[in-house]
């Protein structure tokens, strides 16, 4: 379940190889509560998948199709040949259903990329919210030191911090390796300082469900203050105590 700012409770399902079996399929096809329903393209493909885009009550009940990153289509179609199969999907659930692309950068060949693939109508029409955030600072700066030293890192846990003057921080870090050696980095650091080691932990796709389920539970808790993640940290996650962001 999804609790956003603790006013409503959505149903969700994320679909994958391992969460698939008969019972979720049927309870997502049989509908009748606000349900949303994460997957990647390629889930899309699957014969059991198959069943629900077919079902009467699944379709009679489908509000609208989100292409979340729909710019990664564009960016990933070589490698990723289910992207180009999209226009399927439209094909499939009928042209009446929205399909609804969402971007921070959709350009021009981008936007023409889901004509083509994705089956966008050429007259679709843009919703542009533009990225105005006053109450944000962003700043670009080049690494000081070597990447694997974590020093350029620093200014994250300042030798003076205590549990209650560090900030809520998420670094991603697409490199899995790295990032395993930076949480044992802060890890290090924290015991330095003789702070609690539990302040600082790693999120990603190759740790269990249970570790995933409890670091994020005690992060959004604020039991965690630093949580290192790749780009698991993402679909359906809403963490609005959150005031650093670092891109590693």
């Amino acid at each position: 379940m999804i609790s956003r700012h603790r006013k409503s409770v959505l149903e969700c399902t994320f679909l994958h190889s391992g969460a698939s079996d008969v019972h979720i399929l049927e309870k997502i096809a049989k509908g009748g509560t606000k349900h949303v329903v994460y997957s990647c393209v390629e889930m899309l493909e699957t014969p059991a998948v198959a069943r629900v885009l077919h079902s009467e009550s699944f379709r009679e009940q489908l509000s609208a199709v989100y292409l979340d990153e729909a710019h990664t289509l564009h960016e990933s179609i070589s490698w990723r040949p289910g992207y180009t199969r999209l226009h399927l999907l439209r094909k499939t659930l009928g042209p009446d259903i929205p399909f609804i692309p969402l971007s921070a950068t959709l350009p021009k060949p981008y936007r023409k990329s889901l004509e083509i693939h994705a089956g966008l109508k050429p007259d679709y029409k843009i919703i542009n919210l533009g990225n105005h955030r006053p109450e944000l600072s962003m700043i670009i700066t080049r690494m000081q030191y070597d990447a694997n030293s974590f020093q350029d890192l620093a200014w994250v846990l300042p030798w003076n911090s205590s549990p209650d003057t560090i900030l809520s921080t998420i670094i991603y870090s697409d490199n899995l390796d790295m990032l395993t050696a930076m949480f044992w980095w802060f890890h290090a650091r924290l015991g330095a300082m003789r702070l609690p080691d539990t302040l600082v932990d790693v999120l990603h796709a190759g740790l269990s469900d249970e570790h995933q389920k409890t670091c994020t539970r005690e992060f959004m808790e604020g039991r965690v203050k630093i949580l290192l993640g790749s780009d698991k940290i993402g679909a359906g996650m809403d963490f609005p105590h959150v005031q650093v962001v670092v891109q590693y």
